[in-house]
């Protein structure tokens, strides 16, 4: 397994749960709620191993960690899911001390 040693990124688009859903297998359906959501761009392009963790940013705002996305070791063979911030802010403020 190589790892790159510079920051990579991409641009990519957001997903409906919806279509979330439609293109996950049926065992990972449970998994869409409203405190995830998905993005996908083209297969190839999109989180891979080391990835989960990671932070998705919109307008120079994290919006997203890393959660799940291929599995079966092929990577970017499916959507991208992420844990959505914003359900855990009010959390993160109290445990951070950042209000």
């Amino acid at each position: 397994l190589v790892l790159p040693d510079n920051l990579q990124y991409l641009t990519t688009t957001t997903l409906t749960n919806a279509d979330s859903r439609s293109r996950l297998p049926p065992f990972m359906y449970d998994e869409i709620t409203d405190r995830t959501f998905c993005t996908f761009t083209t297969i190839g392009q999109g989180n891979c191993f080391g990835d989960a963790g990671g932070v998705l940013v919109s307008d120079n705002l994290a919006i997203g960690v890393a959660a799940f996305g291929s599995v079966g070791g092929r990577c970017a063979a499916m959507p991208d899911c992420y844990t959505r911030i914003s359900t855990f802010r009010s959390w993160i403020v109290e445990e951070t001390a950042l209000n």
